[in-house]
């Protein structure tokens, strides 16, 4: 992360008396440390492509995909099974709380 060292390096240079350096150091400093957050906004979320379709979809800008893994057409059955196996027990909190099951239940 490169990003969040450059501006410490500018920093450590505001030491050298000169008036004029200084205060072009410390501008550069300034405008250094305060771009990391735009940096880290938009290579984080804005290019990450997961964030971006969950805000899109939340904010109704695009429509939730379905998932076309309970296609059986293009699976064998065995892979059909299994992936509808673990879709039953895959939230296991929210199947307790559906079946009525209790706190006392060890579900790891």
């Amino acid at each position: 992360m490169v990003l969040l060292g450059t501006g410490w390096i500018i920093g450590v240079f505001m030491a050298i008396p000169e008036p004029k350096t200084q205060i072009a150091l410390q501008y550069i400093f300034i405008l250094l440390n305060s771009s990391q957050g735009i940096g880290v906004f938009i290579f984080y979320v804005v290019l990450n492509e997961q964030v971006t379709n969950h805000w899109l979809t939340t904010l109704g800008l695009k429509t939730k995909v379905a998932s076309s893994s309970n296609s059986s057409a293009a699976k064998p059955t065995s892979t059909t099974n299994n992936t509808l196996a673990k879709s039953k027990t895959e939230n296991v909190y929210e199947n307790a709380a559906a079946v009525g099951g209790s706190k006392d239940n060890d579900h790891t």
